[in-house]
């Protein structure tokens, strides 16, 4: 009946209202055991980790939040592929970004030039403070898709690649991530690290972001906050930049994070 339907969509919009009116968050002991799974490798969905309850005395907050990731030249206006992967030396850095020359320093080719940048678009927030290592050897993989409402959800990261056609890096021999980022999406499919969602009791439009190594105790992360899990004697220093949904009905999803790695002491 159009009666009952509207009365129930009323229901729902005071109930919502209602939890994002400044009403605090009422606290949780964690999350509860549910079926976690890998973020990267291959591995299982995260399952149903819930109830994860925010800090005492916090309220619910809006989403809404970025983190905005850029290649250029643009593959996106082509529409396709939606998968860039990119090898080459880092030739130039900025506070937000670094310039990639994709042929190798002792071939007989132009420069083949990409531009990789990134920010952080929300209140309060600081885009990974990252000192790109210029002569080093990486490889960035950028995966978008476009969602109904125009906007483009992306994944990034970049890896230090301890050799490149016969050629030892310069710089580093190791396999470092510099950078694993998110918008939109729950999980990187290629961070070593354990992601699941977590809810926050009392606050029905915001969510937790779970971290953990393989096997090891879940770090509850809310929107706005930080933490570190150390995998394979790398630790990976992690900020939610937004964990949150959205009020307006076209918003993106709610997940953006990034995550940069230093060797464990």
């Amino acid at each position: 009946m159009p009666t009952t339907t509207t009365f129930k969509t009323l229901s729902l919009l005071v109930t919502v209202m209602l939890a994002w009116s400044g009403g605090g968050c009422s606290s949780d002991a964690g999350p509860s055991a549910g079926g976690g799974g890998s973020a990267g490798g291959g591995g299982a969905d995260a399952g149903g980790v819930g109830g994860a309850g925010a800090d005492a005395g916090s309220t619910c907050q809006p989403g809404g939040q970025q983190f905005f990731i850029a290649l250029e030249p643009d593959p996106t206006t082509a529409g396709s592929p939606k998968v860039v992967e990119l090898t080459g030396h880092i030739t130039a850095k900025t506070p937000k970004g670094f310039t990639l020359d994709s042929c190798h320093p002792s071939a007989a080719c132009s420069p083949s030039l990409s531009k990789v940048s990134y920010d952080v678009h929300g209140k309060k927030q600081s885009p990974p403070d990252i000192d790109w290592p210029v002569g080093a050897y990486v490889t960035v993989r950028y995966a978008f898709e476009f969602t109904g409402i125009g906007s483009t959800l992306a994944t990034l990261s970049v890896r230090n690649l301890p050799s490149w056609e016969g050629s030892a890096n310069p710089v580093s021999s190791s396999e470092q991530w510099y950078l694993l980022a998110t918008h939109g999406y729950l999980k990187h499919p290629q961070a070593p690290f354990e992601v699941a969602e977590g809810t926050v009791d009392g606050c029905p439009l915001n969510y937790q972001l779970l971290v953990r190594a393989p096997g090891g105790a879940w770090t509850k992360l809310a929107q706005g906050q930080s933490g570190s899990v150390v995998v394979n004697g790398w630790r990976y220093d992690i900020f939610v930049v937004s964990s949150n949904t959205a009020l307006w009905s076209d918003a993106d999803p709610p997940f953006s994070w990034w995550a940069t790695s230093a060797a464990a002491k």
